[in-house]
């Protein structure tokens, strides 16, 4: 390649496609699938919404990090749940995004979940849901599925 002197050599070569398509897709390991963390704020009066939001958003956020630390890779949809006018996105936006990101279950927490000391889990592939005890929400997760080899 390029040199006028003959260089003796030997190559050989094989695409990563093609081995990719050769193995047996049991022996590769599948990517983690994120869960979603996404607080739900009620109220009708401006005050009530303030004072509940950071309740919620610090309540959330605790629980996020107590799953990232439990190993759980963990999406929070904190600076997602407002948009620039400063008004709260719905839940139906965020459970698009949820599923966009191939998310494996949503938690949600609301004002009812924080003071029974529970969440809402829901699974996206199955569309249900159950209510769990946040003490043993990562033990739950861990329990069920959260890789998988979908693309």
């Amino acid at each position: 390649m390029g040199s006028p002197n003959d260089v003796p050599g030997i190559g050989w070569a094989l695409g990563v496609e093609r081995m990719m398509a050769l193995l047996d897709k049991s022996v590769i390991p599948g990517k983690a699938r994120p869960v979603a963390v996404i607080p739900i704020f009620e109220g009708d009066g401006d005050e009530a919404k303030a004072a509940l939001s950071q309740e919620l958003l610090d309540a959330s956020l605790k629980i996020s990090q107590t799953l990232r630390e439990a190993g759980i890779f963990t999406w929070h949809a904190n600076n997602q749940i407002w948009s620039e006018t400063k008004e709260y996105i719905g839940v139906k936006k965020l459970l698009a995004r949820a599923n966009k990101m191939n998310c494996k279950h949503v938690i949600f927490l609301g004002c009812t979940e924080k003071e029974s000391n529970s969440v809402i889990v829901k699974n996206l592939d199955t569309e249900e849901q159950q209510k769990v005890d946040i003490t043993s929400l990562a033990q739950f997760l861990k329990s069920t599925e959260v890789t998988s080899t979908k693309e």
